[in-house]
């Protein structure tokens, strides 16, 4: 399986984890639509279409709104520390 853990700068995204894919222009993780202009959210866009391509798995993502002010990293930490 593939985690790819990261945030994304959406202020009120809370911790989301789930399987990734791409609808049109967007990044879907369960009901969450994502810009994927980006960061983060670029890094799974190119994940899900190589894993796509290589007819494997889609990537599974844990992903946290953080607009700067580390409380979307913050939320990630703790969610890994304690699984």
């Amino acid at each position: 399986m593939l985690l790819i853990v990261g945030t994304v700068p959406i202020k009120d995204l809370p911790l989301t984890i789930g399987e990734a894919r791409v609808v049109g222009d967007l990044l879907v993780v369960n009901d969450y639509n994502i810009s994927c202009t980006q960061g983060t959210a670029s890094m799974i866009n190119a994940a899900v279409k190589t894993t796509e391509y290589l007819n494997i798995n889609k990537p599974q993502v844990l992903i946290a709104g953080d607009i700067g002010e580390g409380k979307g990293s913050r939320e990630i930490y703790k969610y890994l520390i304690k699984i």
